[in-house]
């Protein structure tokens, strides 16, 4: 079995870095903020954060359109250049370490919208198929 060795992989990790930087950052951030609620550091507990993200989720669910609005403002201003998009990885990341319980609460939000999304797209598909037959 082959071992990984960092100097030949490294050119390859910095050009996928490079590639996907907001999705790098993400799981980053999403990272920091495990490690900050598991270790209590700053303002942050894994009780806390598990309840703001079901929290989140539910808001999610029930103000999908208004959330799904708010994050295309975000993410079309951080979009706009990729300074922006690394500087709004690092808030991100910020609030990850110092407020993790805010951050899961962003994350629940997304995870409930996507899953709004998700129903209602299979509720389309059902009634397609009920309608064709």
């Amino acid at each position: 079995m082959k071992r990984f060795n960092l100097r030949e992989n490294l050119p390859y990790m910095e050009s996928f870095a490079r590639k996907y930087v907001v999705e790098v950052l993400t799981m980053v951030a999403i990272v920091v903020a495990a490690f900050s609620a598991w270790a209590h550091l700053f303002w942050g507990t894994v009780g806390w954060s598990l309840l703001f993200l079901v929290i989140g989720a539910a808001a999610g669910l029930f103000w999908s359109k208004g959330i799904d609005q708010w994050m295309k403002k975000v993410y079309s201003f951080s979009a706009a250049s990729k300074v922006m998009m690394i500087g709004a990885g690092s808030v991100k990341i910020l609030i990850a370490l110092f407020v993790p319980f805010i951050y899961f609460a962003f994350l629940g939000a997304m995870a409930g919208t996507a899953y709004q999304y998700y129903l209602n797209f299979m509720h389309s598909e059902s009634s397609k198929g009920s309608k064709a037959a």
